[in-house]
């Protein structure tokens, strides 16, 4: 694949990523239920490219998912997936459970997707996307 062709295709990923929480509410008892059901595609979409990515850019990425906040995630997913075993509530905790599992599996397919020569870059435009919908958020108590 061209490295400019993967690159503008890396870009939209990234670019759809920040405009999942601005989609519209769906009217469903869960009031993110939507974004997270779109999260979960586009995390398959993800990593559907990420294993059409040659060898060697695959190699040279993968290296980046030995860091320890993956770590940190992975355990705590884990330990997310055995308390399912003792809760009371397990339709909340299944749902609960499935979307700390999407997270995680999005985390690793952004630090697949995320050239470090545009992090800086990528980290202020989410920055940005953050501020806003905070204040968007935050009008409604004033």
């Amino acid at each position: 694949m061209n490295e400019r062709y993967r690159e503008r295709i890396e870009l939209i990923f990234i670019a759809i990523l920040v405009a999942i929480p601005y989609l519209p509410f769906s009217g469903s008892i869960d009031d993110m239920g939507l974004q997270w059901l779109i999260l979960a595609l586009f995390s398959l979409c993800t990593s559907c490219y990420i294993f059409t990515l040659k060898a060697s850019i695959f190699h040279e990425r993968s290296l980046r998912l030995h860091s320890s906040i993956v770590y940190i995630l992975t355990g705590f997913t884990l330990f997310v997936g055995l308390s399912i075993l003792f809760a009371k509530n397990l339709s909340e905790s299944i749902v609960a459970g499935s979307r700390i599992l999407i997270f995680l599996i999005m985390t690793m397919n952004i630090s697949f997707i995320l050239d470090t020569r545009k992090f800086y870059f990528i980290c202020i435009i989410l920055s940005v996307c953050l501020f806003s919908e905070s204040i968007y958020h935050l009008y409604f108590f004033l």
